[in-house]
């Protein structure tokens, strides 16, 4: 089950007495640049046919930003490296709108090429939000050795939610098994719950013993929806481990949400 599907019948399931379903929650359609609203001739000819860098470069002279930005999310194509650096001066240009360079973020993180690493790992340190964050989530999609340990700075020292937020869930994509303690000690230790909840559904993501030790410590949140995250993440690895601890946990769990969370992924992890 994919994290977001989890975070849907979380939802569904517990909608009192947590704030999953608040409007600043999540933040990512927020914060990611909106591709919907591209006309739907321009979408499907973006796929059609990949624009040259001849046309990308004269587009992103345009004088409407997002004319720019348009130009800049149709070469985000997997495997498109000749687009990178292009994209990265985009990215990293500070006089550049920041709905752009947004997009120049997440364009580098679709092509998914290493080589976008180092600009990526500097755009990360940019004093727009927005940037950070899309930036962030880019380095979860690029296979470099550097770019986890780039994360764990992001997620234990951003002054903002949400780019911790988003570095949660970069970490969990990678699949990584040493990034265990990182998300353990952000789903035991930050101090925004969303920020919990996500690092929670990490651990999920790369069910592992040790991922199903820290999601037994995350049982006692203060937070109900941090509890009930944390009980459809050990569902999702399953095994006697996390059956022992979710029939522990609803020994004392007096919330009758999240006893019902705790319920419903015993009998997933049970077959029943």
């Amino acid at each position: 089950m994919s994290a977001a599907l989890i975070l849907g019948v979380f939802i569904c399931l517990f909608p009192a007495g947590g704030h999953a379903a608040g409007p600043d929650f999540p933040p990512v359609s927020e914060l990611l640049t909106p591709t919907a609203d591209l006309p739907r001739e321009e979408l499907r000819d973006s796929v059609a046919e990949l624009p040259s860098l001849e046309s990308f470069q004269e587009a992103v002279r345009s004088r409407e930003p997002r004319l720019r930005r348009d130009a800049v999310v149709a070469m985000g194509r997997p495997g498109n490296a000749a687009a990178i650096p292009y994209l990265s001066a985009v990215l990293l240009r500070l006089d550049e709108a920041p709905a752009v360079r947004v997009a120049a973020a997440e364009a580098l993180g679709h092509i998914g090429d290493r080589r976008a690493w180092k600009f990526l790992a500097e755009a990360v340190e940019d004093m727009d939000e927005k940037v950070r964050f899309a930036a962030t989530l880019a380095l979860g999609r690029v296979d470099a050795d550097a770019n986890v340990a780039r994360l764990e700075q992001i997620l234990r020292k951003d002054p903002s939610w949400w780019v911790r937020y988003a570095a949660a869930m970069a970490m969990g994509g990678t699949r990584k098994a040493f990034t265990a303690s990182w998300l353990e000690r952000a789903a035991c230790e930050d101090s925004t719950w969303q920020v919990r909840f996500q690092a929670v559904l990490a651990l999920g993501e790369l069910g592992t013993p040790r991922a199903a030790e820290a999601l037994g410590r995350v049982l006692s949140d203060p937070e109900g929806s941090v509890r009930s995250a944390a009980a459809m993440s050990l569902g999702r690895i399953g095994g006697a481990q996390s059956a022992f601890i979710l029939g522990r946990a609803l020994v004392y769990e007096q919330d009758s949400g999240v006893r019902s969370i705790l319920h419903l992924a015993l009998r997933k992890v049970q077959g029943a």
